[in-house]
């Protein structure tokens, strides 16, 4: 049976499906004649219980969904906004089902073009970071079998970051991979931010702006806002950094086998000269004609020189602490990911009302969206003023939703958006609070309270999450709004926003929100 959507003349329908912790977004714009326009944006989730019937059942009933709605018309531009499993891995567990939906058009960011050397530069150096960091998960998972647990927050935190930039644990899937499942439908174009907008001939009405990601790596590195953490410093020749110093650290008991390079990078990460290391086994060893005194190094040694002298002391040991910085570097890694999101507006008309799609774009993308210069078209203050839809960034995270040039400018066009402004956040504060560890009781703040509070004022309460979409259900079917929504704008948001259900393991579950949005609200 179709699921259809009928966006009115010059609109446009947008359904936000249920996925979990992750994207999965099917547009409807008005085209030519009778036959809308589909636009698909990501599909994935982290794996988690929550997802009914499972990752792969569920993702399966998502594109047959998708498949059931588009019918033989297919796709007309599917959109990968970046190299994340929660925005990928429903193409590998729905695959069956994608390999039989046509896809006419591929977009994907420049930073992900194979033919671009400055982003192959960038990919590199994540590359670089991701397997220190492994390398610092093993050598903790092997302190904890020892019964360590002095620094088993530490490894949890570095595995559950692991799992997120890199590959799917459960199927073993890494997100290049996944990538190449979009790109065996269609060569992508990889696109870079301009004002000029792109157009889609069978969408006449529709104007499609890039605003991400930025170009100029200044933006590309600006993760957190500024007075936040330090930049990433970049590898020039045998300069040091600090991913190169944890791993050159690491490989201490390598270096009889390393290369002359690699030993010259080690050197420089130590803290002390070669002559002046030596390992606690080494100098608490008796020598021949010992003096009186070094007894009692030895005693002092074994009293105070942690786990690997004497178990009683281990609380005493300092010798894993700078694994640490691990962390915060595995951190930064997956936030630089997140600021490569593809960006878009869709605008319905020129001067007309706009959709706005950041992924999971971090400060500096948002703040370079003001600073494009190329081409001819709206300024971001623009788009951001007539914005009436905003599928919020990086599942409602602390520092994806920029404030003065970003919500706060958005929905303020009187006769376009002012009052008609609806959020929707696919996130779920139960796989985020599953991510618990003793660097994080609560698990990862998100979504971040301060940002829903204000998102809530600014839409008038219609900001639905996808943990919500039960509750939706039940709202929408009555005339008075929810506690929170906005009485005068209820009326206009109820007969725009429905919710669909799917039946899986014997049980209705929400499978999708969807909001008409019209082009002259």
């Amino acid at each position: 049976m179709r699921e259809e959507m009928k966006p009115t003349k010059g609109g446009a329908v947008v359904r936000m499906y249920c996925a979990g912790f992750g994207d999965c977004f099917l547009l409807a714009f008005a085209g030519n004649g009778d036959k809308p326009v589909y636009v698909w944006i990501d599909c994935g989730a982290l794996p988690h219980p929550s997802i009914p019937g499972g990752a792969k059942t569920w993702f399966t009933e998502i594109a047959e969904s998708i498949k059931r709605t588009v019918g033989d018309q297919g796709i007309r531009l599917l959109v990968v906004t970046h190299k994340h499993s929660d925005h990928l891995s429903g193409f590998h567990d729905a695959r069956d089902v994608f390999e039989g939906i046509n896809v006419r058009e591929v977009w994907m960011p420049w930073t992900d073009d194979p033919k671009d050397k400055k982003a192959m530069a960038m990919a590199a150096h994540e590359r670089d970071i991701l397997r220190v960091a492994r390398k610092a998960a093993d050598r903790l998972s092997k302190v904890q079998q020892l019964d360590d647990l002095h620094m088993t927050g530490v490894m949890a935190g570095l595995q559950s970051l692991l799992q997120f930039s890199e590959s799917l644990a459960a199927v073993g899937v890494s997100t290049e991979s996944l990538q190449e499942i979009v790109r065996s439908k269609r060569p992508p174009q990889y696109l870079k931010p301009s004002l000029t907008p792109r157009t889609l001939d069978e969408a006449p009405s529709l104007r499609i702006h890039v605003l991400g990601p930025p170009e100029d790596a200044k933006f590309l590195k600006q993760m957190d806002p500024s007075g936040g953490s330090k930049r990433e410093v970049y590898l020039s020749g045998l300069e040091l950094n600090n991913t190169l110093a944890l791993e050159a650290a690491m490989a201490l008991d390598d270096l009889a086998s390393a290369t002359e390079e690699n030993r010259e990078v080690a050197e420089l990460a130590f803290p002390f000269a070669s002559e002046l290391r030596k390992t606690v086994e080494k100098i608490s060893e008796p020598e021949s004609g010992e003096d009186s005194r070094l007894p009692r190094l030895h005693r002092l040694l074994k009293t105070f020189a942690g786990h690997t002298m004497d178990p009683r002391s281990r609380w005493r040991n300092i010798d894993l602490d700078w694994l640490r910085s691990a962390v915060p570097m595995a951190i930064k890694a997956d936030k630089f990911r997140n600021n490569t999101s593809l960006a878009l507006a869709f605008e319905l008309g020129e001067g007309g009302p706009v959709l706005l799609f950041p992924g999971d774009a971090q400060v500096g993308n948002w703040l370079s969206w003001h600073t494009r210069q190329n081409g001819t078209g709206p300024a971001a203050e623009d788009l951001l003023n007539r914005t009436v839809l905003y599928k919020t960034g990086h599942h409602g995270s602390e520092n994806a939703t920029l404030k003065d040039l970003g919500l706060e400018v958005m929905a303020q066009h009187s006769s376009i958006s002012r009052g008609k402004l609806v959020a929707l956040v696919p996130t779920n504060r139960e796989v985020a609070k599953s991510k618990a560890s003793k660097r994080d009781p609560d698990g990862w703040d998100i979504p971040w309270g301060a940002l829903m509070r204000r998102l809530k004022e600014l839409a008038g309460g219609r900001v639905i999450r996808i943990d919500d979409a039960a509750e939706w259900a039940n709202w929408v079917r009555q005339p008075e709004p929810p506690a929170g929504v906005d009485p005068e704008g209820w009326k206009w948001f109820r007969m725009r926003s429905r919710v669909g259900f799917a039946k899986v393991a014997g049980k209705d579950s929400p499978l999708y929100v969807e909001v008409d949005v019209p082009q002259r609200p």
